[in-house]
Order: C-alpha cells, then sequence, then structure tokens
C-alpha cells in the first residue's frame, strides 16, 4: 500500500513538473517580438492624377513579411509624384502606382483622338450617373444671333467615349459619398480630332448638355460619325449667308425694219435697213446723169459707206490769245 502511494506521489509531481514547463514555453513563444517596419500609407482618400504632398500620408507599422512591394518609407521617392490610381485611406503608397507627372496620362488617348472637358453646369443634365468609359451625346443650346440662324436644341457629338471624370480615368465600382452628394465638377470626353471645330464652336456659342447614350452607340457607326460634319455644315450655310440670285439679263428689244431714201451729190440712194442689229443694204440708187433708178440688190454698207456714218467734227481753231490794240 505503501508503495502504490510512493508511486502517485511521483506522478503528481512530474505532471507538474511537465505542465509549469509546458507554460513557460507557450508563454515564452507568445511574447517573442514580431520584426515590423514602417512604411508610408495614405494618411485620407488621394484621388486619381492628384499630385501628392507630405501631409496626404503617414508611416505606419506594418509586419515585415506583409509589407507589399513598392511600398517605401522615403518620402523622397513619393512626395510631387501624381497618382495614377485612387488610394484609400490606410493604403499602402505604392510605386507602382505611382507617376513622375501629367505627361503620362497623355499615354492613355488613342492616336486621332483628342480629351476636351467641361465644367460641371454641363454635366447636370446626367447627374451623377456617368462615369469614365461611358457613352455620351454631346447636345448644345443656342439663341438666335448673327453667327446662329435659330433658337433651339442641335446635336453636336454622338457616342462619345467619356475619358475621365473629376480627373479619374478608371471605373471605381462605387461612388464616394462626396461624390454622390456633389455629382461631378469635370467631365473629359475622348473626341476624334476632326471633331475639335465642332466642339469648340458648341462650347463657344452656346450651352453644352450631356445624355448618356446606349453602350453600341459609338462614334464608329456611321449616323454617330457624321454628327460633328453635319453641325458644321448647318452652321457654315448660315454664317455663309444667302447665296445672291443673279439678275435675269434683260433681252435687248429687236430693232424693227425699215426703209430710208437719202439726197446727196445730185442723186439718191434707196436703203433698207432690216430688222434686228443687221448692217443696212442698198435697194436702188439713182443715176447722176438721169432720172432713171439703177436697181442694186445686197450690197451691204458698213463703216463709212453706212448711211448713219457721222464723221468726226473738226476741233474748232484756237483763238489768238493777243489782247487787241487801239
Amino acid at each position: 500500500m505503501r508503495n502504490k502511494s510512493m508511486f502517485l506521489i511521483i506522478a503528481c509531481v512530474c505532471g507538474a513538473v511537465a505542465a509549469v514547463g509546458a507554460s513557460q514555453l507557450i508563454q515564452g513563444q507568445s511574447t517573442s517580438p514580431v520584426r515590423t517596419t514602417e512604411i508610408f500609407v495614405a494618411a485620407r482618400e488621394i484621388g486619381e492624377t492628384t499630385k501628392l504632398t507630405a501631409d496626404m500620408m503617414t508611416l505606419e507599422q506594418w509586419p515585415a513579411d506583409r509589407v507589399p512591394t513598392g511600398a517605401t518609407n522615403d518620402l523622397t521617392l513619393l512626395e510631387g509624384k501624381i497618382a495614377s490610381q485612387r488610394f484609400f485611406a490606410g493604403e499602402p503608397v505604392m510605386l507602382a502606382k505611382l507617376i513622375d507627372d501629367g505627361e503620362q496620362l497623355n499615354a492613355n488617348i488613342p492616336d486621332g483622338f483628342s480629351v476636351v472637358s467641361m465644367a460641371a453646369d454641363g454635366a447636370k443634365s446626367v447627374g451623377n450617373l456617368v462615369r469614365p468609359g461611358d457613352r455620351v451625346n454631346v447636345m448644345a443650346w443656342f439663341s438666335k444671333s448673327e453667327q446662329i440662324p435659330e433658337t433651339g436644341v442641335r446635336t453636336v457629338l454622338r457616342g462619345v467615349k467619356v475619358f475621365a471624370v473629376d480627373g479619374r480615368t478608371t471605373r471605381s465600382s462605387k461612388p464616394t459619398d462626396q461624390e454622390q452628394a456633389s455629382g461631378p465638377s469635370t467631365v473629359s470626353l475622348l473626341i476624334y480630332k476632326s471633331d475639335e471645330e465642332a466642339w469648340t464652336y458648341a462650347s463657344e456659342l452656346g450651352r453644352v448638355r450631356l445624355s448618356l447614350s446606349g453602350p453600341d452607340d459609338t462614334v464608329e457607326t456611321a449616323e454617330t460619325r457624321s454628327a460633328g460634319v453635319n453641325f458644321l455644315t448647318w452652321l457654315r450655310e448660315h454664317q455663309a449667308g444667302p447665296k445672291p440670285v443673279a439678275a435675269a439679263p434683260v433681252p435687248e428689244a429687236p430693232r424693227a425694219g425699215f426703209k430710208m431714201l437719202k439726197l446727196h451729190s445730185g442723186h439718191w440712194t434707196e436703203y433698207e435697213v432690216p430688222a434686228g442689229n443687221s448692217p443696212p443694204v442698198i435697194i436702188a440708187t439713182s443715176d447722176p446723169g438721169s432720172r432713171d433708178s439703177i436697181k442694186t440688190t445686197g450690197t451691204v454698207l458698213t463703216g463709212a459707206d453706212s448711211p448713219f456714218f457721222e464723221p468726226a467734227e473738226p476741233a474748232a481753231p484756237e483763238q489768238d490769245a493777243t489782247p487787241m490794240q487801239d
């Protein structure tokens, strides 16, 4: 009996020692330090195309094995760069999402296209619905003037792609509370270079508005591609003014035919002046030595031979300007 009690006591002591050792081991593992490193994260939301300043970022401790590639704690590598994407508050500011200057944004503009922007007033017609990648129609309200033939609404461009909204070229899944409350402030459109003239006329002479279009209504269709050309044609036809109507030529009244008798140098000649502008013709003439007439036909008289010829009057003799003496 004593031996059994002795074995039981020894077993309890060994169990207690094992429990204490395991507890110390677990406690030692739980208190081992986790290696961290400082990186810059966004102190608040940073919009796309925003130029970074020091107050937009803050240093934060991150587990070293969880630091994303491109994150840094060197402010000189971040300050002055431009965000090519949106950063949310607390998100690591990574170099891969930054560009050196705004010129790199132009790389997203396809050849043959230009980007034009309009203020918020023109985008209110679509409210908060317009986002990058949407298709819109460009309308304009015109008041009659010297340049505009009539008051009314004209379609300027159709099926235009929205390039950016408030500088953002990427389509966010959900607009922020501020965007929902105020709507867009600036909308940028991707238009053909050949439509720049139509856009400029519309924005300068009218009030531009947008309307949402279907995804299939693109600038590649014949109807939408010709919208800008049709608008310019309408505008230029008025600016050129009505075409002058050429006055119809007044026809010259034909001259009635007649006959005439002319006495000269002791004999006479009978003429016939045909209708129209034909020259006179001798019908008959007298013999200077007799009263008998000599019939002739078809002799056409022109120049000095014409009965209507009028020789130039001789110049009057010059008077002597010397005063007479008594």
